[in-house]
Formats: structure tokens, C-alpha cells, sequence
């Protein structure tokens, strides 16, 4: 049977002892150069969005930075909303044992959801209508 892993890794600036958690299911490496794009994407945009890693990241531009990882499961080839919840369900577990322990240092702010990515949508949809109401 086919498997595939599940990476759990933190983002850690050594300097600021800020940290990211994140996972993935692709290479490492190949996650670490999202990151770094997404740093680089959020600067050039004058630091507008919330690419939240960005702020471990800060000015650092990586030299202080060192992607560890905290936990791999190797798992039998499920269906990508099987692999995604479990996924998210391990991120989710080390956010909050971090949060508890290291508050700000955490930077994470929003927890990895628990729903299908349609729920998810559905969900982000509504919270983004609720913003646009408020602001009228």
C-alpha cells in the first residue's frame, strides 16, 4: 500500500525566539522555499496580508531562521480530506500546547480548521461579509 508523510515543523527565528508551526504532506525543503516566496511576496506587497510565518521571518530574510521539525507520521494513501483533516489535526495540537506555554511567541494566529476545505470556505465566506458589513 502506498503511504505518505506528514510533516510538523516550526518555523524558529533564534534571534526573536518567535516561532510558525505549520505541516505539509510535500518535501520539506519544498515547503521551507513556499515560505520563503511568501516572504518575499509579503515585503514587495508592503507587508500587506497575513502571511503570518512572515512575521518569524521579520527582516531576517532566513539567516536567523531554522525550519525544525517537531513530528512525521507515515500514513496509509488516503483520500486527500482524510490526510488534510489528520494533518491539520496534528497542527492543531501543537498550536495550542505552544500557545499555552509560549503565548506571543507563537505567532500562529488563526488555528488550522477542522472541516472539509468546502466547509472551510463556506465558513471564511461568511466571517469576510460580516467584515464588509462592519465597515459600512
Amino acid at each position: 500500500m502506498k503511504t505518505r508523510k506528514i510533516h510538523t515543523c516550526k518555523l524558529f527565528n533564534s534571534v526573536s525566539n518567535k516561532f510558525y508551526v505549520g505541516s505539509t504532506c510535500n518535501a520539506i525543503r519544498k515547503r521551507v522555499n513556499d515560505h520563503k516566496n511568501g516572504f518575499k511576496t509579503w515585503i514587495k506587497n508592503n507587508k500587506k496580508g497575513n502571511h503570518y510565518s512572515s512575521h518569524v521571518i521579520h527582516e531576517e530574510d532566513f539567516k536567523n531562521v531554522k525550519w525544525v521539525e517537531l513530528y512525521t507520521e507515515e500514513i496509509a494513501h488516503e483520500t486527500n480530506i482524510k490526510r488534510d483533516r489528520k494533518k491539520r489535526g496534528i497542527e492543531r495540537k501543537f498550536i495550542k500546547k505552544f500557545k499555552e506555554e509560549c503565548g506571543n511567541k507563537c505567532v500562529n494566529v488563526l488555528m488550522p480548521f477542522e472541516g472539509s476545505k468546502k466547509e472551510y470556505n463556506k465558513e471564511h465566506q461568511k466571517t469576510d461579509k460580516r467584515k464588509e458589513c462592519t465597515k459600512k
